[in-house]
């Protein structure tokens, strides 16, 4: 009798034991991976397998900025400030919160392009984040022949004398990177506050036969968003010179804030820049401006990138 009570006890303790085992493995990392990822198909991943988040974690692995649900809770947009230049977080969350559509307004908005390879999976892990864009790549495993998903992409409308840098899409949240005019830096510098002409687009995503199709169709639009900025606290990171380029991270609103100096600059090459790292497969498009005989970039940075950094990497603009 006391045998059989004790079966009984050990097969409840499997079955629950089960389950728990079963939702740890829900994690995929690599030997070489910075990151772990929620799918094992995640543009981002390398050679990963299943392991426990608690194994990932103590092995120092960061949650990828594309596949993992990003556990910060955002306020609206927000930006901080340093030497004029506006770094501008826009939650996703947001954005689906307000209305968009078709107006005529728009006509200058809509573009759309059709991308394959490496080149459409990276794509599709910036355009989407977390739970959006594990469906997808989940819905890629089916027998359907065809696969659609929205995405929200912000911007801002530029007049002379302003420039948009940098644009990066980190957790659930776009980063945009904005220089405005010098009469607007003084008025920031005064008030504390500006307007900007923010905009996103609802971008359709269409996956079929291999091929990433990308439509851009409604809009939303503010040409007078005001924003509050808040003083970059100017906290180093990390810094290294690596020949004629220099290099400081800053950490503000929780973002890693990339600022490169580039000595004699080709003038005509300022724009379409792109930050290439060590150990990553993608360059980070960033457009700098002529500050007297040096060119200055900037652009976000994801923790896996700066932990690259680190570690010594080295970086290159080309």
């Amino acid at each position: 009798m006391r045998f059989g009570r004790m079966l009984v006890l050990l097969c409840a303790a499997l079955a629950l034991a089960a389950p728990a085992r079963a939702a740890e493995s829900l994690c995929y990392a690599g030997f070489f991976d910075d990151y772990y990822h929620a799918a094992g198909k995640c543009a981002l991943a390398a050679n990963v397998s299943s392991v426990s988040l608690k194994e990932a974690e103590g092995q120092g692995k960061l949650p990828c900025p594309a596949c993992v649900d990003d556990a910060a809770s955002y306020k609206g947009v927000e930006a901080t400030e340093r030497g004029g230049t506006l770094v501008i977080r826009v939650p996703d969350k947001w954005m689906e919160e307000r209305p968009a559509g078709e107006t005529e307004d728009n006509f200058k908005h809509y573009w759309s392009g059709e991308f394959t390879g490496r080149e459409a999976d990276l794509l599709l892990s910036e355009q989407l984040h977390g739970a959006a864009y594990r469906e997808l790549l989940a819905s890629l495993e089916d027998d359907a022949p065809i696969h659609r998903a929205i995405s929200r992409v912000p911007d801002i409308e530029l007049d002379a004398g302003t420039l948009l840098m940098n644009r990066r899409h980190i957790g659930a949240a776009w980063l945009l990177t904005y220089r405005p005019d010098e009469n607007a830096q003084q008025a920031l510098e005064k008030d504390g506050r500006l307007q900007i002409p923010l905009y996103f687009t609802v971008n359709q995503l269409t996956l079929q036969k291999g091929a990433l199709n990308v439509f851009a169709g409604g809009l939303w639009q503010d040409g007078e968003f005001e924003i509050k900025r808040k003083k970059s606290k100017n906290e180093t990171r990390f810094e290294a010179e690596f020949d004629s380029l220099r290099l400081q991270v800053f950490r503000d609103m929780d973002v890693n804030i990339c600022v490169l100096h580039l000595d004699k600059p080709d003038p005509d090459r300022l724009a379409g820049a792109s930050l290439v790292i060590d150990g990553t497969d993608r360059g980070i498009r960033m457009d700098g401006y002529d500050a007297g005989g040096h060119a200055v970039y900037c652009c976000a940075l994801t923790d896996g990138e700066v932990r690259a950094l680190e570690n010594g990497a080295v970086a290159a603009i080309e």
